[in-house]
């Protein structure tokens, strides 16, 4: 048990990190897919996501959303605690700072 339940813990980790990096991707494409059928719009929040086809994991949430074809960024966290770096932002560029741990 005293090698098994840390070692456990750090795969839970990976897996929650995993997670909220491919949501970064899918929420950047989703973003994409918005605007293309909205070039004036910006997206602002979770509803213009899912409107460009992003589907929420459950241990990942929004927090900040402001993206137009030109500039800006989104932020999504993992909800899970204990991840020393659990933000990941997506530029309006495509370029992705991923969640570590």
């Amino acid at each position: 048990a005293a090698i098994a339940i840390p070692q456990f813990s750090k795969y839970r980790m990976r897996a929650y990190i995993t997670e909220v990096n491919s949501d970064a991707k899918n929420a950047y494409t989703a973003a994409q897919a918005y605007l293309t059928d909205r070039p004036a719009n910006t997206v602002g929040d979770l509803v213009a996501l899912q409107l460009g086809g992003y589907a929420k994991s459950p241990n990942v949430t929004v927090r900040q959303a402001n993206m137009t074809l030109t500039g800006g960024t989104i932020r999504l966290n993992s909800t899970v605690s204990g991840l020393a770096k659990n933000n990941t932002i997506i530029h309006a560029n495509g370029k992705i700072n991923q969640a570590s741990n």
